[in-house]
């Protein structure tokens, strides 16, 4: 099945190893990040597999950028939210409300506008996928975290609202349009590793002493590679899944 292919986050982790999985000459891919240089140079490695690779640069905590990003998605059939704000590492009485509102603009609002501009495309074809990228983080809770945890809880109602709207029959016809949230433990990569670094700064104690303390307490660290195959499975017509997957 040919597809359109919106990817957020694409420079980095699990957004980048999942455009090198999903460049195929029948896919159109659209590459979204913050870092036009990342940008540039993964269109180049994707191209010689992939004629239409489109980029867009945008800060997705700018309503100007947002806007002008979801012009690309009117006619995607598959959306993955992968960008995140991941906020500071700071207790809640010294979290600035601005922090708390970008990372509801980010890890939320973008997914849902996104997600909008990308349905009636989706209904008309019967065929859609939402792919948010969540966090064990928006099942609990985290300690030090409360705007991340706050938005990533958020991100996953709207995934639950979303199916339930397309399940009650308020769109008739179109049984193959779901979205999921993807709700890993630490992922491997650069964003894991200033998390830590962040945290043994915040408790002043040494990066390697919190890297094994974070490790023990989470219990293992997951390989980019075992989030993008699941991903790639959801995005089967004949998925059976459930709709929030953790692991």
């Amino acid at each position: 099945m040919k597809r359109r292919i919106l990817i957020t986050g694409a420079t980095s982790g699990i957004g980048k190893a999942l455009a090198l999985t999903l460049v195929k000459k029948d896919n159109t891919l659209i590459i979204s990040g913050r870092n036009s240089d990342a940008l540039q140079k993964l269109k180049i490695e994707l191209s010689p597999l992939c004629r239409d690779v489109y980029v867009v640069k945008a800060d997705l905590s700018s309503s100007l950028d947002l806007k002008h990003l979801a012009q690309y998605t009117k006619q995607a059939s598959v959306i993955i939210n992968s960008a995140a704000e991941f906020g500071p590492t700071q207790n809640f009485l010294n979290v600035p409300s601005y922090e708390i509102k970008k990372a509801l603009q980010v890890n939320v609002l973008a997914p849902i506008i996104l997600s909008q501009s990308a349905l009636p495309e989706m209904l008309r074809i019967n065929y859609g996928r939402i792919i948010n990228i969540g966090s064990t983080g928006g099942l609990g809770a985290y300690p030090l975290r409360t705007p991340y945890c706050l938005s990533k809880s958020a991100l996953i109602s709207f995934t639950k609202t979303f199916n339930s709207e397309i399940r009650s029959g308020e769109y008739p016809n179109c049984n193959n349009v779901k979205s999921f949230c993807i709700c890993p433990g630490p992922v491997e990569g650069d964003r894991l590793e200033k998390q830590i670094q962040d945290r043994a700064f915040y408790k002043d104690q040494e990066i390697k002493v919190m890297r094994e303390k974070f490790t023990s307490i989470l219990g293992r660290v997951i390989p980019v590679d075992e989030v993008v195959k699941i991903i790639i499975s959801l995005l089967k017509s004949d998925v059976e899944s459930d709709e929030i997957v953790t692991f």
